[in-house]
């Protein structure tokens, strides 16, 4: 798959899909929270919240790769 088509899938797949918009609006949330995080002093108890956000998003970018997958398998076999 190229780039095109990538977009054109998670396009699709934003479209009819409420769990992957749910979880991409999750992604991005904390992927914007982490960045206003960044680039200054962190308590332990901070530290340890970024390190919580960064598993929990990882854990979100790689549910979303598994939806995407999903789909195009399906859109392969149609």
């Amino acid at each position: 798959m190229d780039m095109e088509e990538d977009m054109d899938l998670i396009n699709h797949v934003r479209g009819v899909d409420e769990e992957y918009k749910k979880i991409e609006k999750m992604h991005h949330r904390l992927d914007e929270d982490l960045k206003k995080m960044g680039g200054r002093y962190l308590t332990p108890d901070e530290e340890m919240l970024k390190k919580n956000m960064q598993k929990d998003k990882l854990i979100k970018k790689d549910r979303m790769t598994q939806i995407l997958k999903e789909y195009k398998i399906k859109m392969q076999k149609a």
